[in-house]
């Protein structure tokens, strides 16, 4: 059997010198930086690519190397459109490789590349080293060996990963502080030619013990979703013993049945919360996420009620938000108790039943409990979210005398909650002809895309909005069937009245594709939260009143500002009056945190996608708790359909996310000795403290 070691680290780190003291023991070695010279110098493919990519990187016919790091190292985002390309050529051929080795009774293989586990080459591995060194020692001796100026050499040295990440990733950590390359080679001879296999509980390890476990659970997981799904939890009508309504109390309770039958014990705050611990008090690491949802709507090709699963693909009312990432958290709960029964310190799984309606049950959680002090939850999207835009939500409207003349509004209905892009809108007429009303139909349809189709009944007309749902933090993703009503109603002959002065002057407010606070004139940017966004969710509008509300998402420049005040003196030049608003600031936890810093490695290592921290206009369930980050569990890009018709989780990405939940728990609260890192200083392994 071959034993495969792989050696990675930063550059200057002392990697080629680990390696040749295991050739010096007999290893073969699969240096990935000579193998991909001698790919750029054979391999017509790779090079076909990179120039495709690359402008001006073409000497004499081949890649010039100098000209193409100069591309890279100045540029993250060149460089790892470079990894991209070599990696997919790379693992193939070191695959090729592998096999003739084994083939021909080889009995140890090192692999040494800077890229290892980012290529997912650590996989091949039984043991994985990370090679790291002093910054000082490293700048000597890259400009010492590539003839490179200091700021050249800290260059290379900032694309690449910190230190930290090789102690989060490797098996053992060797640091190379040695004057001289034979004093270091001598050291990794004396440790591999000890007897040694891979430490007990090594990071791969426990990966491979993640994965069996979700291989044998992953269907429970994915069923017991399906019994919290089909629970309507929306908020409704309180009742003793039910803040919330029967429903969101009735998930909580099923969900607190669930963690119990596996052994847990359950607190329940005020109905409307739940917790469960495990390890030692008070925890270190909390998991918040949320069992309510919102209204199941209208336009879904499955019942929204129970889940579907079509095209590796899970279809369900809170699928994704955020019902499927809470059972996900739980199994990573479980998975974590089963494969290490004992923690150093502690993790809390809490369960809320109130996000989706103001966060008002962390609200009251928070003014009598304290939170762990590494919070993430699962309620946004990868990689980490570590910056939320503020949210200001006013609710406005007006009253006017009864007015019967024709042709009228008898009463308009709109969205039924200010976070979610409304999809349906109603409008009730009469005094019109069906045929006039259709020709402004089939117009202001063509116009705003939104379905628009008028109907009889008795004496009146009946218009109804069709849109498309979103989250208020993406109203771009929606199309709003609420103000492209509005619009077409205020484009209509409609008698003089104070009703329809209300909604041309509500027209004005809010024109239709406006949800950037234009007419408000609240409009703003900047560079670290973006730009605002605004969401006209809900209308009630009578014969004798309206009320409504709007949701902004609000970058971090509104927090000088006096948007309340802003606000109130537009509505105030239409007539409107503010009865009511909530304002609330931006949130930010640093990059820097070791926290934040293990989500991104936890990321990487199980995505093979580069992890950064990411800001985003939506408050997330840990808005209001520092040091506070979202992870999960929407995939970068994807659109999933969330607050509309067909919302759907990946299955594949469901149970990733239950995985790397776990990892995430492993890391921060698993005891020194269960883990097994092991780490060399001044030639004297001892277990990383």
């Amino acid at each position: 059997m071959t034993y495969i070691i792989g050696i990675t680290g930063g550059t200057g780190a002392g990697k080629s010198s680990a390696v040749n003291a295991l050739r010096a023991l007999g290893a073969q070695a699969l240096d990935c930086d000579v193998i991909y010279h001698e790919m750029l110098a054979e391999n017509t493919a790779i090079n076909a690519e990179i120039e495709a990519n690359f402008e001006n990187v073409i000497t004499g016919g081949k890649i010039d190397r100098h000209k193409l790091g100069e591309k890279v190292w100045r540029d993250p985002a060149a460089l790892e459109k470079l990894n991209m390309i070599t990696h997919s050529f790379m693992d193939a051929e070191i695959d090729r490789r592998l096999s003739d080795l084994k083939s021909s009774g080889v009995k140890t293989v090192v692999i040494d590349a800077i890229a290892l586990i980012e290529s997912g080459q650590n996989k091949k591995c039984d043991l994985v080293v990370g090679i790291t060194a002093p910054l000082e020692k490293r700048l000597n001796r890259i400009m010492t060996r590539d003839d490179l100026s200091r700021e050249q050499a800290l260059l290379r040295i900032d694309a690449q990963k910190p230190e930290s990440y090789y102690h989060d990733n490797c098996d053992c950590i060797l640091e190379n502080n040695f004057d001289t390359r034979s004093e270091f080679e001598e050291k990794c001879k004396k440790f591999f030619s000890e007897p040694r296999s891979k430490p007990m509980n090594s990071r791969t390890d426990i990966r491979k013990k993640i994965d069996a476990w979700f291989d044998a659970n992953s269907e429970d997981m994915i069923n017991d979703l399906g019994r919290i799904v089909a629970i309507n939890s929306v908020r409704s009508v309180s009742e003793e013993g039910a803040p919330y309504g029967i429903e969101s109390r009735a998930v909580l309770k099923l969900a607190q049945e669930m963690l119990e039958e596996r052994g847990f014990d359950v607190s329940v705050f005020k109905d409307m919360m739940i917790t469960a611990d495990f390890g030692s008090s008070p925890p270190l690491m909390g998991i918040l996420a949320h069992l309510d949802i919102v209204d199941v709507g209208e336009g879904w090709d499955t019942d929204p009620l129970k889940i579907t699963i079509k095209g590796g693909k899970i279809f369900g009312r809170g699928v994704l938000d955020n019902k499927g990432p809470s059972v996900a958290a739980m199994y990573a709960l479980y998975c974590a108790r089963d494969l290490f029964p004992q923690l150093k310190h502690g993790v809390q799984i809490i369960l809320g039943s109130g996000e989706e309606t103001g966060f008002d049950d962390v609200t009251q959680y928070l003014k009598s409990n304290t939170p762990p002090p590494n919070v993430f939850t699962p309620d946004a999207e990868y990689p980490v979210v570590n910056i939320e835009k503020g949210r200001f939500m006013p609710v406005f409207g007006a009253k006017w005398e009864k007015d019967l003349t024709l042709p009228r509004i008898i009463s308009i209905t709109g969205g039924k909650t200010p976070n979610v892009v409304p999809n349906h809108a109603e409008a009730v007429l009469q005094g019109f002809s069906v045929n006039d009303v259709e020709a402004f139909c089939r117009e202001y349809s063509d116009k705003t895309g939104v379905k628009l189709i008028v109907k009889p009944d008795n004496d009146t007309l009946i218009i109804t909005s069709e849109g498309t749902a979103s989250h208020a933090s993406l109203p771009e993703r929606g199309n709003n069937a609420q103000t492209a009503l509005i619009e077409m109603l205020a484009a209509m002959p409609f008698a003089k009245s104070d009703s329809f002065d209300f909604l041309c002057r509500l027209n004005r407010l809010f024109p239709h594709g406006d949800y950037r606070g234009t007419a408000l004139g609240i409009d703003m940017e900047d560079k670290k939260t973006g730009r605002i966004t605004v969401n006209f969710g809900v209308l009630r509008f009578s014969e004798l009143e309206f009320s409504g509300n709007f949701d902004s998402r609000t970058p971090a420049c509104a927090d000088d500002v006096d948007l309340f005040g802003k606000t109130k003196a537009a509505f105030g030049r239409e007539g409107m009056e503010l009865t009511y608003h909530e304002i609330t600031g931006c949130h930010h936890t640093p990059e820097e945190s070791v926290f934040v810093q293990k989500l991104l490695n936890i990321y990487e290592e199980y995505t093979g996608q580069p992890g950064k921290c990411i800001s985003m206009g939506g408050l997330t369930y840990v808005h209001d708790i520092p040091g506070g980050v979202a992870f999960g569990c929407a995939m970068p890009g994807d659109d999933n359909k969330v607050h509309g018709a067909n919302e759907f989780i990946g299955k594949e990405q469901l149970i990733t996310s239950a995985k790397m939940f776990t990892q995430a728990i492993i890391d921060m609260c698993a005891a020194n000795d269960s883990i097994d890192f092991t780490t060399e200083s001044a030639g004297t392994f001892a277990k990383r403290e």
